[in-house]
């Protein structure tokens, strides 16, 4: 038979992973936000007369936000993505890249795409 003490830490992790599971939830479902964001920046960018450095530090955010929330959630695919693109946007802003970097693109449209797969 279980202490009480024991039948109280093990309630007490219960609550916790219900409080994880919570958060983890939301998690998902601010990513169809965060998608949509992400692709509105990508029409933006596109769209761009002369310096992109605005929307590169955009990205960048949006990306930072993505990046540690999946880590602390240990979500490694959206982790990963995040951090690529996070990456790139950086690279970008210091190079003062045009808005076609090639290095940009390609880690935006991963993490678009990603995000897609994991939202439907």
């Amino acid at each position: 038979m279980k202490s009480t003490k024991q039948r109280h830490r093990a309630a007490g992790k219960e609550a916790q992973y219900d409080e994880f599971s919570q958060i983890r939830d939301a998690f998902y479902t601010r990513l169809k936000g965060d998608r949509v964001r992400l692709v509105a920046l990508s029409a933006e960018l596109a769209s761009a007369d002369g310096e992109a450095a605005a929307l590169f530090e955009d990205l960048r955010v949006c990306a930072h936000r993505l990046h540690g929330t999946a880590a602390i959630l240990d979500i490694s695919e959206i982790e990963a993505a995040a951090d690529a693109l996070e990456q790139a946007a950086v690279s970008a802003q210091i190079t003062h890249a045009a808005k076609y970097d090639p290095a940009i693109w390609s880690a935006l449209v991963g993490l678009v795409d990603l995000l897609s797969f994991t939202c439907a």
